[in-house]
């Protein structure tokens, strides 16, 4: 989180103007972004709000903080607008609610314009795709490929489009998804992962089958991830 937010911060080095009394930041989008876990200190947006705040200390930087674990894009298959709603709940527990575009509409509740917003950093498509899917060996990675195109692709160009004409002074950031699984991985927790995951009954059986094949199932959740 720390490495992604010192990214960020290197980026606004090189394109923001030494002009600006203050620094005006939206963050939208999934548990990435979010901070899954993280105490809030530990959170991207407070790292970068930190760094930030260390390299212009004459400047004002202010955080408006909307992501939420679990969002999905917002959009349906077709590009039709998700407009099911359902209470904002801790931004810990994973629902697919707010949306990303429902994030987008509740920054009309706050008090900054959005003309004043000078960032923002967003992830969106994971949820929609589903870890779930992305970690089944079950699932090819075909699928995968054809679920990016759509949600990581297509959706995101829909996004990029509203935040584009909403907030018209902003830079924009996306950040990027680190694979879930690779050839580092633990082998325990794998196999743990594998068996939750795999939709195989349960039983010592099913435990000898996994462990034969945990090598090709092992390979099949990285190039998922990797995809």
């Amino acid at each position: 989180m720390f490495y992604m937010a010192y990214s960020i911060k290197n980026l606004i080095d090189r394109s923001l103007s030494d002009k600006l009394l203050a620094m005006k930041i939206l963050v939208l989008g999934t548990s990435i972004v979010w901070g899954q876990g993280l105490e809030t200190a530990d959170k991207i947006h407070s790292v970068l709000t930190g760094l930030l705040q260390k390299k212009f200390p004459d400047r004002h930087v202010h955080a408006t903080f909307l992501a939420h674990s679990g969002s999905s894009t917002g959009y349906r298959r077709d590009g039709s607008v998700n407009t099911h709603t359902e209470p904002r709940i801790d931004g810990e527990v994973p629902t697919h609610y707010p949306t990303i575009v429902q994030q987008i509409q509740e920054f009309g509740q706050q008090s900054v314009a959005a003309d004043d917003i000078d960032l923002i950093v967003f992830d969106a498509g994971v949820n929609d795709v589903r870890v779930t899917r992305i970690l089944d060996p079950l699932c090819r990675a075909a699928t995968i490929r054809q679920l990016v195109n759509i949600f990581c692709y297509q959706h995101m160009t829909l996004l990029l489009h509203q935040l584009g004409s909403t907030f018209k002074s902003a830079r924009i950031v996306i950040v990027g998804y680190y694979p879930m699984m690779t050839g580092e991985s633990e082998e325990g927790y794998a196999h743990i992962l594998i068996k939750a995951l795999s939709g195989l009954p349960a039983g010592k059986l099913i435990d000898v089958l996994l462990h034969i094949f945990r090598k090709p199932l092992r390979q099949r959740i990285r190039m998922n991830c990797r995809t």
